[in-house]
């Protein structure tokens, strides 16, 4: 059984010997779970699960998006930048304390 660390009120993370585990309590199917490789692949699938909900709630437009797209995709390779450290971090920590 994995143990998870929150990362807001919708994810969690936690990690088995093989993968990182994602929760999202907003998720579905397969109890919420979703089992990724790799950090990269990981943030990715968040970054993508959060600009659907902003579509989906009216947040993002696509009007005028191609006048500040390399702004766009420098803000999100940052962010993603920044979550990867993040979710990093809890990992190191929860793998601690597990020891």
């Amino acid at each position: 059984m994995s143990k998870f660390i929150k990362l807001d009120d919708r994810f969690s993370v936690g990690s088995d010997p093989y993968n990182i585990i994602l929760k999202d309590k907003e998720k579905r199917f397969n109890r919420g779970y979703s089992y990724y490789p790799n950090l990269d692949l990981l943030v990715s699938s968040l970054v993508t699960r959060l600009e659907n909900d902003a579509i989906e709630v009216g947040q993002s437009r696509g009007d005028g998006f191609l006048d500040h797209s390399n702004y766009i995709v420098n803000s999100i390779d940052r962010l993603k930048q920044e979550i990867t450290v993040l979710i990093e971090q809890k990992l190191i920590k929860l793998k601690k304390d597990l020891q």
